[in-house]
């Protein structure tokens, strides 16, 4: 029953963040490690600062694709390192960035 709620709430948030699906566009899963200064793409690991040009350079992520943002954790503090992530693309011009994770995960403690 969890399980289903929480597939809910990333459903609805992925929903929410208005961004596309269609074929045309590229799907990107960056996940956040190391307190929020390491990011890893596509196997690739990096610090989260240099993920822009990554993005564009390394793995051909056009400003318009879909880059889903995840921390390695969960709870508060694990959330608020993924949105630092997303703040850095959205400056650097992606425009379909959505931020997904969990304040607590089954069968798990998290630090909030």
């Amino acid at each position: 029953m969890r399980t289903r709620i929480y597939l809910a709430i990333v459903t609805a948030l992925f929903v929410a963040s208005g961004c596309s699906l269609s074929a045309d566009t590229q799907k990107v899963w960056i996940t956040v490690e190391g307190g929020g200064q390491i990011c890893t793409v596509s196997h690739l690991e990096a610090t989260c600062a240099a993920l822009p040009e990554i993005l564009a350079r390394d793995i051909g992520v056009s400003r318009v694709d879909v880059v889903a943002v995840s921390p390695e954790g969960c709870g508060e503090n694990a959330l608020v390192q993924a949105q630092a992530v997303a703040d850095i693309l959205k400056k650097a011009g992606f425009t379909n960035i959505v931020v997904v994770g969990f304040l607590t995960e089954p069968n798990s403690k998290c630090a909030t």
